[in-house]
C-alpha cells in the first residue's frame, strides 16, 4: 500500500508539472498570435504606403508627360 501511495504522489507532481507546462504553452501561444496580429496590420501599413506613392508617382509621371508633349 505504501508502494502504491508513493506512485500515487510521483504521479500527481507529474500531473502538476504538466499543466504548468502546458498553461504555459497557451500563453506562449497567446503572445504569438498577438504578436503575429500586430505584423500583420504594420504589413498592411506597409502596403498601403507603397500603393499611395506608387500612385502619386504616377500622377506626377502623367501631369509632366502632359506639359512635356501636349
Amino acid at each position: 500500500m505504501k508502494k502504491l501511495s508513493s506512485i500515487h504522489n510521483t504521479l500527481g507532481l507529474v500531473v502538476d508539472e504538466l499543466d504548468e507546462k502546458q498553461k504555459a504553452m497557451h500563453d506562449h501561444i497567446r503572445n504569438q498570435r498577438d504578436t503575429i496580429s500586430k505584423q500583420r496590420s504594420k504589413l498592411k501599413e506597409v502596403k498601403d504606403d507603397v500603393y499611395m506613392t506608387v500612385q502619386h508617382i504616377q500622377v506626377i509621371w502623367r501631369e509632366k508627360f502632359i506639359l512635356t508633349y501636349y
